[in-house]
């Protein structure tokens, strides 16, 4: 009786990622990252609808002890979203604490780099010290003027 309702449950999921456009080859992928943080919430006695942001970062951390690669430890958070999203959608649980969590991937910047102040004074010097263009007509000259 308990492995019907689970299985009407999984079939539910499924459904829920089908009618999103989700591939069966991505479904498949994204019932074994589920049902690994399942598993891992079942021995740390934590109930998956009601973890908590803390207990997320336990999760990851726990992943990166079994030697997880970042990329990998992406794609199941990103899969577990998808499963919180619907547990909201059908009213299993209040909140995605899921959304919450970013990785940052390898050699990626969050930031670009910065000029420095004299690399900065340089450009504007440079660009300043451009002789006047010849426009043709005072529209342009005033257009150019302002964009300056």
């Amino acid at each position: 009786m308990l492995s019907e309702a689970k299985s009407r449950k999984a079939g539910s999921f499924k459904e829920y990622r089908q009618k999103k456009g989700y591939s069966e080859k991505s479904i498949r992928v994204q019932d074994s990252h589920v049902n690994s943080f399942k598993s891992w919430c079942i021995r740390e006695n934590i109930n998956p609808s009601d973890i908590t942001y803390n207990q997320t970062l336990k999760f990851i951390d726990s992943e990166k002890e079994r030697g997880i690669s970042r990329q990998s430890i992406i794609r199941e958070i990103n899969s577990i979203r998808i499963y919180f999203d619907y547990l909201m959608e059908s009213g299993m649980t209040h909140q995605n604490i899921i959304k919450r969590i970013r990785i940052r991937q390898n050699g990626k910047k969050v930031l670009p780099e910065i000029l420095s102040t004299l690399q900065l004074e340089k450009i504007y010097q440079d660009f300043s010290g451009l002789p006047a263009w010849n426009h043709g007509t005072a529209t342009a000259k005033l257009l150019h003027q302002r964009t300056q």
